[in-house]
């Protein structure tokens, strides 16, 4: 067998065995984190929350992810990703069956919070546990199928929760309320699974054969010997002025990915579109283009080993998409502008991913993502805040929309000062050529 053979094989089953696995886990966690926006339809009304009260709650979830993320991968690094993946999947379970139970704004934002501390964590160990499977010519192309079920948990989710919401009265439980129990459990079953299931090391794949093990292993130890910051202390990471640089451009992706996550359907509905599941429905087209996009985009880059221009245009479309959704009066030029907007935001994930990976291993690469992640994903406090705050104060959400696209045009530009310093075909070494700015992403 030759290598490239080798090579398809470990890919393929990489695919199956782990990818597959993972992304039905962030599908599910990806449902946990907005299953709000859909139970908002009645829940806001049945509790007497504001815009202002809900946007607060939908955005306190951040706080708690914020200041446990870092910790957690650091965690994650020296107990292995099985186990800690495992606790964190249980617990976020636990907690949002808890949400049935909120009673006024206090509990609402109290068990938001803890939903936040209790996720911190997943998103950023599932890209660095790749990371330690994966070679870096597929790397691109695996985060970005694993993106994939965020855009497709949205799509297929939130009709799906929609339903659920109509089933008010099943279990002597209101609709919102059910919302929470059912997307819940399997959270927990999930990460139950998720101990036995995953694997902390290459040397523990069973289903790969000697040589294919031993092909894996010299890749990714070959690869870990050119990064440029591979062995450095978790706290070195912190002193690094390109993390920084790809926070900013986390935070602004995150501004605009939470405010469409968390007001959607109501964006959706307020230009009549009729009954919540419609609306819940008509959530999920912009979700689909996204699919499509994080596929193309990420396999082009991959292809052309070029990252930095990727993730700037990718930003740029998002900016446009939601100007162009915040002066549509019908719901078909809604639509448009919010899909162009929400493939823009997921699109520019795997390229921008690419570069901490590239540059860090071990503990720093745990803490670098982390800390990438966590201060990048307080935008997510921003996103939902906009669009309440200035929904609550101008009576309409088109003026919170055109915030929300000035931080996604600010991060395009924040993009072109990513250090790359050459690109190479395939993305053979594209991550060691642009190893200057590597941090930059996420």
């Amino acid at each position: 067998m030759n290598d490239l053979y080798i090579e398809s094989v470990v890919v393929r089953k990489l695919n199956v065995r782990i990818l597959l696995f993972l992304m039905i886990c962030y599908f599910v966690s990806i449902l946990d984190r907005v299953n709000i926006s859909v139970a908002s339809l009645t829940m806001n009304e049945a509790l007497n929350f504001s815009p202002a009260v809900y946007g607060f709650g939908a955005g306190i979830f951040f706080v708690g992810y914020f200041i446990f993320e870092v910790p957690s991968n650091i965690i994650l690094h020296r107990v292995g990703a099985p186990l800690w993946i495992a606790r964190i999947m249980v617990t976020w379970g636990i907690i949002t069956i808890c949400m049935l139970l909120v009673f006024n704004s206090i509990s609402f934002f109290s068990i938001r919070f803890l939903l936040g501390v209790a996720e911190a964590g997943f998103y950023p160990g599932v890209i660095y546990y790749l990371s330690r499977f994966y070679p870096l010519s597929h790397r691109t192309k695996a985060i970005g199928l694993f993106q994939i079920a965020s855009p497709v948990a949205l799509m297929i989710g939130s009709p799906l929760i929609g339903l659920i919401l109509g089933l008010h009265g099943a279990l002597g439980l209101q609709g919102w309320q059910l919302i929470f129990l059912l997307t819940g459990i399997p959270a927990v079953l999930l990460g139950v699974i998720c101990y036995f299931y995953l694997k902390p090391s290459i040397g523990k794949l069973k289903w790969l054969t000697p040589k294919e093990r031993d092909w894996l292993e010299n890749q990714l130890q070959s690869e870990n010997e050119n990064k440029p910051f591979g062995h450095l202390k978790f706290y070195h990471v912190f002193a690094k002025r390109q993390v920084w640089l790809a926070t900013f451009l986390l935070f602004a992706i995150n501004v605009g990915f939470n405010g469409v996550a968390f007001w959607t359907p109501q964006i959706i509905k307020s230009i009549g579109t009729g009954s919540n599941l419609m609306a819940s429905v008509l959530t999920g087209i912009p979700y689909l283009v996204a699919a499509v996009s994080v596929v193309l985009v990420s396999r082009h880059s991959d292809k052309t080993g070029e990252r930095k221009l990727h993730v700037l245009f990718c930003l740029l479309a998002s900016g446009m998409g939601f100007l162009l959704s915040s002066q549509a009066t019908h719901p078909f030029i809604m639509l448009t502008g919010l899909s162009i907007a929400t493939a823009g935001l997921l699109s520019a994930m795997p390229p921008l991913w690419t570069f901490p990976i590239g540059m860090f291993s071990g503990v720093a690469a745990a803490t670098a993502i982390a800390t990438i992640n966590s201060f990048g994903v307080l935008g997510g406090i921003v996103g939902p805040n906009i669009l309440g705050f200035v929904t609550n104060a101008t009576g309409r959400i088109s003026s919170g929309l055109v915030v929300v696209a000035a931080f996604l045009i600010a991060g395009s530009i924040g993009s072109l000062f990513l250090k790359v310093t050459g690109n190479t075909h395939a993305g053979e070494s594209a991550l060691q050529a642009e190893s200057g700015v590597i941090i930059a992403n996420k």
